[in-house]
């Protein structure tokens, strides 16, 4: 399970990147399933909706529609709940969050308190949950902090930015070392070199997004910025995808080979099977040289 988040005052929202990432990895093949992880009321499904022309009700099919059935999580009953996005080759499911902020907090909660079944649909489908205006006392954090990698989505134009990162992780306990991989993506432009970002964060760079308007994000077709958005996008959702494939093999071994890990070669990850994107028993290998060969590093 890969979690995507963003702190407060982020220009790019979480849940509309995390989007572009898990339709990026349902276009290598793969069985994704996108939880919108909203807990402020941030609205995607309106938001995906406008930009794209077409209707996502998550009181019909959502966290809303799911929680009322008050049933254990299952494929199955995922399917009667998640917006399919019709993405080709592989197959993207979508579960969006409520609109109002009280029921986004709610449903942010009840998903937090089912880990062990996330785990599961793991094994199914690669799971990415999304997530923005991560703080300090978000009713997500417990699932946070089970995922194998935490991806921080953050500004880091100034050096206060920077160390705020930092110092939101371990205010919100994402700061477990050995535990999982946490590694920050860049929003815009910045002059800090990756090695002293990783140093006042805590954590490695993997990578750089420009900043483009939200309904550019969702759609990622038109100009030529949407057009270098996406391409940024999706060698971003490769690195992801092997880094969790890594992870996967490593936790599935006995005694799993870390100096093996440690040179993984940024090469897209097998398109055969689903991966299941968690592991609850193996500490977390190093990260890969994809992200430790930053510039500046």
């Amino acid at each position: 399970m890969l979690a995507l988040v963003s702190p407060r005052g982020a220009a790019l929202d979480a849940g509309s990147v995390g989007l572009a990432v898990a339709r990026a990895w349902a276009g290598a093949d793969r069985q994704v399933l996108f939880i919108d992880g909203d807990t402020e009321g941030s609205a995607l499904a309106d938001r995906l909706g406008t930009a794209t022309r077409a209707g996502y009700s998550p009181v019909e099919r959502g966290l809303p529609s799911l929680i009322a059935v008050r049933q254990p999580l299952t494929l199955k009953l995922l399917a009667d709940h998640c917006f399919d996005l019709g993405t080709d080759p592989g197959s993207l499911w979508s579960l969006f969050a409520p609109f109002h902020p009280a029921g986004a907090a709610h449903a942010a909660g009840w998903l937090a308190e089912r880990v062990p079944q996330l785990r599961d649909l793991g094994r199914e489908r690669t799971v990415l949950v999304a997530s923005s205006g991560l703080h300090a006392d978000s009713p997500l954090l417990p699932l946070l902090r089970a995922a194998r990698i935490v991806v921080f989505l953050a500004p880091a134009q100034t050096p206060e930015q920077v160390t705020s990162l930092g110092e939101l992780r371990e205010a919100a306990g994402l700061a477990q070392p050995g535990r999982q991989h946490g590694l920050l993506v860049v929003e815009g432009s910045s002059s800090i070199a990756d090695g002293v970002m990783r140093t006042a964060s805590g954590v490695p760079v993997a990578g750089r997004l420009p900043v483009l308007e939200d309904e550019g994000v969702l759609r990622l077709q038109g100009g030529r910025r949407e057009r270098m958005f996406a391409r940024a996008v999706g060698d971003l959702a490769e690195g992801l995808l092997s880094l969790l494939d890594t992870a996967a093999d490593a936790a599935r071994s006995p005694r799993p080979d870390l100096a093996l890990v440690e040179s993984a070669p940024a090469s897209p990850a097998p398109t055969g099977g689903t991966g299941d994107g968690v592991a609850a028993a193996a500490d977390a290998p190093e990260v890969p040289t994809w992200v430790a060969g930053g510039r500046g590093a």
